[in-house]
């Protein structure tokens, strides 16, 4: 599949996302016992690559799409709801799996089994952004409101730490 081209506006979201790939591919790999981007860590290990990725980067970034993008889109296309409902749930869905993995009071498989679809989840959502949501947003959004999102994503963007950042690092 050939790269997207991303309007400017959105940048700085799309720019998140290869970390996010990143954490997918290394917690998805990792449990299947295969390397990927790094040394093998295990589970503790992914699982606290995947709390450090959570806590330091996707809290941000979800409050950034639910603040920005949600009500603009909602306002200007109604029937993109169902999308926005799958945006919201996702990042609930993926706070929710990433707490499975981490309570000791159940199985190391039910542990395991919610770390691997943690990873899952998190390719899966950002693929649906890049390739549904953001096009969907860029076509039914007026240039103006679009600009002013743009804006705010971009302060989003500069208030975070440089390891934060697209680029290689995410």
């Amino acid at each position: 599949m050939p790269p997207i081209k991303r309007s400017a506006e959105l940048q700085p979201l799309s720019r998140d996302h290869h970390r996010a790939l990143l954490v997918a591919m290394r917690v998805q790999h990792g449990l299947d016992g295969k390397p990927f981007a790094g040394p093998m860590v295990g589970f503790d290990g992914l699982l606290a690559e995947a709390n450090e990725f959570y806590s330091a980067h996707f809290t941000d970034h979800a409050a950034a799409e639910e603040e920005h993008l949600v009500p603009a889109l909602r306002s200007a296309n109604p029937d993109a709801a169902e999308h926005l409902d799958r945006l919201v749930d996702d990042h609930r869905r993926l706070s929710r799996l990433l707490v499975e993995a981490g309570e000791q009071g159940r199985s190391t498989n039910e542990r395991r089994s919610a770390l691997c679809e943690f990873g899952a989840v998190l390719e899966a959502h950002v693929r649906f952004e890049e390739r549904e949501l953001f096009a969907i947003i860029e076509e039914s959004l007026a240039h103006d409101v679009l600009e002013a999102i743009g804006e705010r994503l971009a302060e989003y963007e500069a208030q975070r730490d440089p390891s934060c950042r697209g680029g290689g690092a995410g």
